[in-house]
C-alpha cells in the first residue's frame, strides 16, 4: 500500500486535538505547582495526577481515525466515493470556470487559467485553483444566497477551518505565502435548473408549468446583482509552524495505519 499523504482539501480531518495528555489549563496548573517550594497534601496529589496524565500516550482523535480507515479502504479496494451527484458539489464543478472569470474581472487580475498541475511533497498533495506569483486563489461556488457568506466578518480560520487548512497546505506546496478564498454567487447551471423544473412542474398543467418555470428561473439568476456583491473574499497568510504540526500529524497517521490497520488486511500481510 502506498505511503499515506493527506489531500489538502481533507487536511482538517486529521488535525483535531490528540486525546490524552494535558489541556492548556492543566499544563499551566502543573507549571504553577512545580514552581512552588512547598505544596500542600492536596496540591501534591493534584501534581502527581497531572504528571501521570502528562506522560500518558496520546491517541489520535476519532475524526482522524475515521478518515484513516476510509483512506485505507479506498486504497485496498481501489475505490473512491463519488460525491459528484450532490447538488452543491455539481454546481461547484460546473461553475468553477465562471467563478474564476468573475474573480479575475472584479479584482482586476491578469488573465489566468485554472491550474491543472498536481503538487505534492512528502506529506501533503493537491491541486490549487488559481496561482499568481504573489498569491494563490481558491473559488467556492455557493449553492444559493442563503449559503453565500455576504456579511461574514470572521477571519477564514474561524469561519471555515477546513478551507483555512486547505489554504495553508497549498501555500506550503507552492511556496507562495498569501492566499484568498473567494466565494462566488453564480447562476444555477441549466443542467441543474432543468432537473429542478422537471421535478417541480411535471404534475402541473401547461399554464401552471410555464408560470412555475419562470419563477424558478428568476429565482436562480443573479445577473441583476452587481458583480462585487456576488463575491466574498477572505485573505490570509502562511503559518509555517502550523504546517510543522501537520507534518508531525501525518507521521503519527502513518504509524497508526502501519500498526493498527494494515495488520487487519489479510492481503497486506
Amino acid at each position: 500500500m502506498e505511503q499515506f499523504k493527506i489531500r489538502c482539501s481533507a487536511m482538517s480531518e486529521i488535525m483535531g486535538a490528540l486525546k490524552g495528555g494535558l489541556t492548556e489549563t492543566q499544563a499551566k496548573n502543573l507549571a504553577t505547582l512545580e514552581a512552588k517550594e512547598k505544596r500542600t497534601a492536596k496540591q501534591d496529589e493534584t501534581w502527581r495526577d497531572l504528571l501521570i496524565k502528562r506522560d500518558m500516550p496520546k491517541e489520535l482523535p476519532k475524526t482522524c481515525v475515521t478518515y484513516l480507515e476510509k483512506w485505507v479502504k479506498e486504497k485496498h479496494f481501489n475505490w473512491r466515493k463519488d460525491i459528484g451527484h450532490i447538488a452543491a458539489v455539481k454546481k461547484g464543478n460546473i461553475c468553477e470556470d465562471e467563478a474564476i472569470s468573475m474573480l479575475i474581472e472584479n479584482y482586476g487580475l491578469s488573465y489566468n487559467e485554472k491550474n491543472e498541475k498536481f503538487f505534492e511533497n512528502d506529506y501533503i498533495c493537491g491541486t490549487p485553483d488559481l496561482i499568481y506569483p504573489d498569491r494563490v486563489y481558491d473559488t467556492k461556488c455557493s449553492e444559493s444566497p442563503d449559503t453565500f457568506p455576504m456579511f461574514e466578518d470572521s477571519p477564514m480560520k474561524s469561519y471555515n477551518f477546513n478551507y483555512w487548512c486547505q489554504g495553508q497546505a497549498y501555500m506550503a506546496l507552492t511556496g507562495i505565502h498569501y492566499y484568498s478564498v473567494v466565494y462566488a454567487m453564480c447562476n444555477t447551471p441549466e443542467e441543474l435548473l432543468s432537473k429542478q423544473i422537471y421535478n417541480d412542474c411535471f404534475t402541473l398543467s401547461q399554464e401552471d408549468r410555464e408560470v412555475k418555470e419562470l419563477e424558478i428561473r428568476i429565482n436562480h439568476n443573479f445577473d441583476h446583482v452587481p458583480l462585487q456583491d456576488r463575491l466574498k473574499r477572505f485573505d490570509f497568510a502562511f503559518e509555517p509552524k502550523y504546517m510543522e504540526h501537520v507534518y508531525e500529524r501525518v507521521r503519527l497517521c502513518r504509524k497508526y495505519i502501519e500498526s493498527n490497520l494494515i495488520p487487519k488486511l489479510t492481503t497486506e500481510k
